[in-house]
């Protein structure tokens, strides 16, 4: 299942995202749904087979505290910073709170993450690119896209 405001794409060698969010806290909460969903194979409308039931264990909190010039750079860090806890540590984000979040750079992001004990990955991600990445202030909200490498 999709998260609201993402459309997926599809590119040579790689896979993506356009993200469409009414807040700053709500793009990057989006984006890690999106990219959790991309490791699960749900891209295209179905579970891929990776879509585990509820897991009810307690989850584990980590913080996190991320600067970069611009808000793509962020972004992009974020996503790599939490692709980085799946992969070792087999955690998934859940959700976030955001002590600090600030995109008029240099950008900043100091939170506190909710994870869960990670879910079956159907597809590996091995990087966040900067190929098309952008995050950016529209009407409403923000906006971005992100390429990963697969």
């Amino acid at each position: 299942m999709s998260p609201a405001g993402v459309t997926f794409l599809d590119h040579t060698a790689d896979v993506g995202f356009d993200i469409r969010a009414p807040s700053a806290p709500a793009l990057l909460h989006t984006a890690a749904l999106a990219m959790l969903a991309l490791l699960r194979g749900q891209d295209h409308g179905g579970d891929g087979g990776g879509s585990p039931a509820v897991d009810r264990s307690p989850a584990v909190d980590r913080s996190l505290d991320l600067a970069a010039p611009d808000p793509a750079r962020l972004l992009a860090d974020w996503l790599r910073e939490l692709l980085f806890l799946h992969e070792v540590n087999r955690l998934d984000y859940d959700r976030a709170e955001f002590d600090t979040l600030d995109l008029a750079g240099p950008c900043r992001l100091r939170a506190r993450v909710a994870l869960r004990p990670g879910g079956h990955a159907v597809r590996e991600i091995k990087g966040v690119t900067y190929h098309e990445i952008e995050a950016r202030p529209v009407d409403g909200g923000w906006a971005a896209r992100v390429i990963f490498d697969v």
